[in-house]
């Protein structure tokens, strides 16, 4: 696992052996994919490899111990394929209902680079006081870019906001993209609020 500063916030990237890669590629690319505004998504619900299922959860549960209590774990909730072709691009989002992201890169070409972006504190810590001034753009945001390489899987927390920048390459960029959400016992002793969550895995669907 290694650190990576980005925004000055931590995430994570990890390097996937490449023949795990070459078989993952040669599935997803022959995937069907239909239009996500500005590239393209898999149809399917959800994808599934099982080897590769076994790599996301040893390079989550790196992250998990050291943020997270023993009595969770974090479990893929969807997980998807992605595809990019020659001018097009992803749109700015950020991902709902889930604590951690990944992003799988099956490919790397020219552009198609995941840009993260936050808001700038100088301007939206102060939102509530109205006290900006008029000729500063209040959409104003701190970005940070990070180039695809093939094989490499980068988890960082969902609620960050990203993008795809323009691809440039003819030969198609894929990558797997996929949530997570808590799963385990919250309480932790401590005389807190009793709270247990069970998670929909993707694994646990394709296991029955």
């Amino acid at each position: 696992m290694k650190e990576n500063n980005i925004l000055g916030v931590s995430m994570y990237s990890f390097d996937c052996e490449a023949t795990l890669v070459d078989e993952v590629f040669q599935e997803v690319k022959n995937l069907e994919y239909a239009g996500n505004e500005k590239n393209a998504i898999s149809m399917e619900t959800v994808y599934y490899n099982e080897k590769l299922f076994i790599w996301f959860e040893e390079c989550l549960e790196e992250v998990r111990k050291k943020y997270y209590i023993d009595s969770v774990k974090l479990d893929i909730v969807a997980c998807w394929a992605n595809k990019t072709n020659l001018t097009q691009s992803h749109h700015f989002h950020k991902h709902p209902n889930s604590i951690v992201s990944g992003i799988f890169y099956l490919t790397e070409g020219t552009g198609g680079n995941t840009c993260f972006f936050m808001k700038d504190p100088w301007l939206h810590c102060t939102d509530f006081l109205n006290i900006n001034k008029e000729s500063v753009p209040q959409t104003n945001m701190i970005k940070s870019v990070v180039e695809p390489k093939k094989g490499r899987l980068l988890l960082f927390p969902s609620s960050i906001e990203h993008s795809v920048s323009l691809y440039k390459s003819t030969v198609p960029r894929f990558t797997i993209a996929f949530n997570t959400f808590v799963s385990g016992d919250l309480s932790n002793g401590n005389n807190s609020t009793l709270l247990k969550l069970k998670s929909e895995s993707v694994k646990k669907k394709y296991e029955t």
